[in-house]
């Protein structure tokens, strides 16, 4: 900034003046005003251009999650979208260009596509709470039935050794007793 200052400082008035009028000209002419695209031929509903724009979102998101995964499967995202809607990349860009020129409605069309992807987002994440109780809970089962195990081997080993005193040995047979009868 200060080096354009610099540039500017040396100029005179009259110069200044200049500048400044070729700036605002290129400013002007710059700033025209946006024409409305002519209807495509392959005219896409409002409703059906929606359902595409929520599926290339969609598709953009699993391609920014897993390429590999989409190419292990051979499948190419939007040759995916254009044979859904029987439409093609030309038919796509027209009719995308010409919702583009309203801007006011095609900023409603992308807000909708947003609350249906935060919906199917927090779907997703209430499902994935789901399966990771269910995965907590069968790793806590797999560790009690692990102790439980543990318990009865140190039990067995417990029993073959003789003890000295027979109380010992009692005691023992009755848990083992009571393990069995709990299991």
């Amino acid at each position: 900034m200060k080096v354009f200052t610099a540039s500017v400082s040396h100029l005179t008035g009259s110069m200044r003046f200049l500048a400044g009028a070729i700036l605002l000209i290129l400013l002007l002419a710059s700033c025209q005003s946006i024409q409305k695209q002519e209807k495509p031929e392959n005219f896409i509903s409002k409703e059906k251009m929606e359902q595409i724009l929520y599926d290339v979102a969609v598709v953009n998101a699993a391609r920014g999650y897993n390429v590999q995964l989409l190419k292990r499967n051979n499948v190419s995202p939007d040759t995916y979208i254009f044979e859904k809607y029987n439409i093609d990349s030309l038919q796509y860009a027209q009719n995308t260009a010409y919702y583009a020129t309203d801007i006011d409605d095609y900023k409603e069309m992308y807000i909708r596509v947003e609350k249906r992807i935060n919906k199917l987002s927090d779907s997703l994440s209430i499902e994935f709470e789901k399966q990771k109780q269910v995965e907590d809970s069968l790793k806590k089962i797999k560790s009690i039935e692990v102790r439980k195990r543990d318990s009865i081997r140190k039990l067995n080993r417990d029993t073959l050794k003789s003890p000295k005193d027979k109380s010992k040995l009692f005691s023992t047979f009755k848990v083992k007793e009571v393990l069995r009868d709990s299991l």
